[in-house]
């Protein structure tokens, strides 16, 4: 009994800091931006007030033709995206850990749900920022289905846990082959994130325009609270990605109470990820132009490439273990 509650414990606090730490690198990552291109900008905590402020506004009432699953859209996408610290906790790390198959149930359930929303409203832009989501959905599943299965095949396991903790398993006589699918799984994967995340240069989210919004346009008959948890769900996500692309270069230890000084030491390591992860995104940001919606097809047969080359080497690296797997 002691060791379930030390586990629910320790599950709690991960969601807890990883929901703390999440606004920090969302402001970070517009103050870099920012820096970048020679103007002041927000204040790195600046999200943390905007949520602050949104969490003090009580919505009353909802639109009128709009329905429970509006109602319940922020919230759910919330959950989803907080349950994520799960499959890549901050530092300290209990028995409740994710599958890598339930992360991309998580990820898709929350697109899903906020999706409906959007069209639940019955606007226009809502809509239309609903048909462009599921339309970039329908292009990241293929990617997905290819990396979860390269990443299964390197580790020899979906836990999520595992994965993000040590390197893929290999021999001498499979190191290449190891050495480059991990090459190429992982620009898929960086590409998946900028998806994800509305980071594409077809979107514009800080923009005033609803035609030129992808994700925004689904949370524009949102205020308040749930304009809050939206927000902050989102920077969940963006955490959740830099925190997989990192671990999956430079793997960290991370251990239980019993261990907590090893924890402690493998937080700067995972801090400095981090905020390597939100500059190389403002770079990106700012070196792109804004083009149509159709030119992200270009980059994605791109990356399916270079996700089937993943899952090949994998497979061949399998075929060549002396034993035929770990």
């Amino acid at each position: 009994m002691g060791q379930i509650f030390a586990s629910v414990l320790a599950g709690l606090l991960q969601i807890s800091l990883f929901a703390l730490i999440a606004p920090a690198l969302l402001g970070g990552k517009r103050w870099i931006k920012a820096r970048l291109q020679r103007r002041p900008g927000p204040l790195p905590w600046q999200v943390y007030l905007d949520l602050f402020k949104l969490l003090r506004i009580h919505v009353k009432k909802q639109p009128e033709p709009t329905s429970w699953v509006f109602a319940i859209a922020p919230f759910t996408a919330f959950m989803c995206y907080a349950l994520l610290a799960w499959a890549a906790p901050p530092f300290l790390y209990s028995g409740i850990t994710l599958d890598i198959v339930t992360v991309v149930f998580l990820l898709g359930l929350a697109r899903f749900i906020l999706a409906l929303a959007g069209m639940d409203t019955g606007t226009p832009f809502g809509g239309m920022g609903s048909s462009r989501e599921m339309f970039i959905n329908v292009l990241a599943e293929p990617l997905l289905v290819l990396i979860i299965l390269t990443l299964t095949l390197q580790h020899q396991t979906t836990s999520t846990g595992l994965i993000i903790t040590s390197f893929p398993y290999f021999s001498p006589d499979t190191f290449v082959f190891s050495f480059a699918a991990l090459l190429f799984l992982w620009p898929a994967l960086a590409f998946i994130a900028v998806m994800d995340n509305g980071l594409l240069p077809v979107d514009n989210p800080s923009t005033l325009l609803e035609l030129t919004m992808i994700q925004k346009g689904l949370h524009l008959e949102y205020s308040g609270r749930n304009l809050a948890l939206i927000e902050w769900g989102e920077a969940m996500r963006l955490t959740f990605f830099l925190t997989l692309l990192g671990d999956l270069l430079i793997p960290r230890s991370i251990s239980d109470f019993s261990d907590l000084p090893l924890s402690i030491l493998g937080l700067p390591v995972y801090v400095v990820k981090l905020l390597l992860g939100i500059g190389l995104l403002a770079l990106y940001q700012i070196t792109q132009i804004k083009l149509r919606l159709r030119w992200v097809v270009k980059p994605w047969i791109t990356m399916l490439f270079l996700s089937a080359a993943a899952t090949s080497l994998a497979v061949i690296s399998i075929i060549q273990l002396p034993s035929g797997g770990k």
